[in-house]
């Protein structure tokens, strides 16, 4: 019974070993603003893909040893951006922001599934937060890409006779 119980706690720590992490697809966050552009408004969108990975750190205490055993939620945002003006050329670009939101519960991640699920509007909160900050960056590098676009158009200069 002994050496079964021990064998089980060893499969299970090395199953889901700092290495190993469980990924969870999450509900986008999408935010969309009229940018104002010298050439014209570029209607723009923000879409926030957030993914969330849990990752077993550490060991259950044996033998008197406190355990060190948590499960690290981790959040990370990857924010696709379009932007179209009047001529219909699209501006897109993309960014990677790791640890937007971070929970950390003692024990095995499957036992605290459930408290990361009760987060979900301080997690909702915190990922619309960091996105909106980076629209607030971002909104001058539209304006930037977008000046750039005109700058190199070419010019259909027309002479009336």
């Amino acid at each position: 019974m002994i050496r079964t119980l021990a064998a089980g706690l060893v499969a299970g720590v090395s199953a889901l070993s700092p290495a190993a992490a469980m990924a969870e697809p999450l509900t986008p966050i999408v935010h969309r603003e009229a940018v104002a552009h010298s050439g014209g408004a570029l209607d723009t969108t923000w879409s926030g893909q957030p993914r969330a990975v849990a990752r077993q750190v550490g060991s259950p205490g044996s033998g008197g040893r406190p355990a060190t055993l948590h499960c690290h939620w981790q959040i990370d945002l990857e924010i696709v951006r379009e932007a179209r003006g009047g001529d219909a050329q699209a501006l897109r670009s993309t960014a990677r922001h790791q640890a937007a939101f971070e929970v950390r519960r003692p024990g095995w991640c499957g036992s605290a599934r459930a408290a990361f699920a009760g987060q979900g509007t301080a997690r909702d909160d915190a990922l619309r937060a960091h996105l909106l900050r980076h629209v607030a960056q971002d909104t001058k590098a539209v304006v930037a890409e977008a000046d750039r676009l005109h700058e190199t158009a070419p010019r259909v200069d027309r002479m009336e006779s």
